[in-house]
């Protein structure tokens, strides 16, 4: 075979590469001349040998090169790369002399995989390659079938992830990349266990936008459905309407039909998105459609203190439901000095505490974006304090409290104290009427997701809402009564036997 820049590709010479069948390796190099041209092939060929005498598996190497050549389309691409950045046909060689399964993927997507070769960040160091090279070797390590394989190459792909066509979700489910298209390894935090964030990380290889979600005792996979319905007073039709018996404004035994309740707006978000954090785009997106509400009865999860003063004051509407309760240890065990036991005084910027000590600061801080003070009580006073194992563990023997400014406490203040009484939990009883919608909507197949992806599945949500709609319409125009009531199967089993 002919020399080509002062190299000549003697057995002897393929041998030192640690090529052991020299006919096909001529064979292949001829293939790599035919498919680069002669100015190319002279420019690939040093950079080549040597990186064949450094891969895993010289041959296996060589012939993946030639058929990942012979693969691409923009041979010139390849060309002006391996002429600037001789690394890139090392990171190649490297890839191919170990795994012969992801040889196969890269041959694939041959012109769709240059962009990330060449990249500076890429396998840059010699030690990356070295790693890259006994990761990928070790896969196949005790057979090579494709059952063995495959499960183990599932996991490397979370480790030490090649970005190709799945780049993208891969790298989001194993190595986050640092926005300029760089691969690094994603490092296990001190606390933490080396995933993603939730939000971030891939649950599914089959519908990268689903997430897993977790309320109370039960966990999903998938998406989570935001409703808001109507939920009016029903037009006087003349009965007396006394007692409460009936339905609101009618009497028990009216036989106006039921004004129905019709579905507004529908949201689908991942399973991660919390409910406080939708509370505010609801009210955005029935604003745009003009349909905003004066009161809007919400489950507790969608509300906050800073939302009932923020949604007030933006579109004017009064949010109606229970505040979530305090957090702090003291408050879920019911035991011991929750913060609603302090007294706060705003004008004097004093929080005094149940055994009578004053905080020795007052701190406005923001904590995780949000406005807040901080009021730190004196060791001297927590430390001989009778009470302190009610109030703080804290290895400071000190209390820290953080209240939130005055207006946010006044809103929560003035919520949780309306919460007890009988007006408002008569008012609160209209939101039960969602509860049944989202019953009506499981039962026509809203828990299973018909599609892949979040676009497609809150299209098939909004779809699904139009059609109860339409269902409720048809029962009030034709005064057919819907069902609102739930019927457990016990009941319906005894019904089933009384036929």
């Amino acid at each position: 075979m002919p020399a080509d820049n002062q190299i000549t590709c003697t057995p002897e010479r393929l041998a030192q590469c640690g090529l052991q069948d020299a006919v096909q390796a001529v064979k292949n190099l001829e293939l790599l001349r035919a498919k680069l041209g002669a100015e190319g092939y002279a420019v690939i060929l040093p950079g080549l040998l040597a990186s064949l005498a450094l891969a895993a598996d010289s041959d296996m190497a060589l012939n993946n090169c030639e058929r990942y050549v012979s693969a691409l389309g923009d041979v010139p691409s390849f060309r002006s790369i391996c002429r600037t950045r001789p690394d890139v046909l090392d990171s190649l060689v490297t890839i191919f002399g170990a795994s012969r399964f992801l040889s196969t993927f890269l041959v694939t997507i041959a012109d769709e995989s240059l962009p990330f070769l060449s990249d500076p960040g890429f396998l840059a160091k010699q030690s990356d390659r070295q790693r890259l090279s006994e990761r990928l070797a070790s896969l196949t390590r005790g057979g090579t079938d494709d059952k063995k394989f495959f499960p183990r190459f599932g996991l490397f792909c979370k480790q030490e992830v090649v970005r190709v066509r799945a780049g993208g979700p891969l790298r989001q489910g194993g190595i986050p990349g640092n926005g300029g298209g760089v691969i690094r390894r994603r490092e296990k935090e001190p606390e933490g266990d080396g995933l993603p964030p939730g939000h971030a990380r891939i649950a599914s290889p089959y519908d990268t936008d689903a997430r897993w979600g977790v309320k109370r005792d039960t966990f999903w996979l998938g998406y989570k459905l935001h409703v808001t319905e109507t939920c009016d007073d029903e037009p006087r039709c003349g009965c007396p309407g006394e007692g409460g018996a009936g339905r609101r404004g009618h009497d028990k035994d009216c036989a106006a039909p039921a004004f129905p309740n019709l579905i507004t707006h529908v949201a689908t978000t991942g399973a991660t998105v919390t409910d406080n954090q939708m509370t505010s785009v609801i009210h955005d997106e029935l604003a745009g459609k003009t349909l905003a509400p004066g009161r809007h009865y919400l489950d507790s999860g969608y509300l906050s203190a800073a939302l009932l003063v923020s949604e007030a004051a933006r579109h004017g509407i009064a949010l109606i439901g229970p505040l979530l309760a305090d957090t702090p240890a003291q408050a879920r065990a019911g035991n011991g000095y929750a913060r609603a036991d302090f007294a706060v005084d705003y004008g004097s910027k004093t929080v005094t505490c149940p055994q009578g000590r004053t905080a020795a600061s007052w701190t406005p801080c923001t904590q995780h974006g949000k406005d807040a003070i901080v009021a730190t009580f004196s060791a001297s006073d927590c430390g001989p304090c009778p009470a302190r194992s009610l109030c703080t563990t804290s290895g400071k023997n000190r209390r820290q409290l953080t209240v939130p400014p005055r207006d946010l406490a006044q809103a929560q203040a003035a919520a949780r104290a309306a919460e007890n009484t009988i007006p408002f939990q008569a008012d609160y009883a209209r939101r039960a009427g969602v509860e049944g919608t989202m019953h009506q909507a499981t039962s026509h197949g809203a828990r299973r997701t018909r599609y892949r992806g979040l676009p497609k599945t809150s299209l098939d949500h909004v779809y699904m809402a139009c059609a109860l709609n339409l269902l409720r319409l048809h029962a009030y125009w034709t005064g057919t009564p819907l069902d609102r009531r739930r019927t457990s199967h016990l009941a319906r089993l005894g019904l089933g036997l009384a036929a």
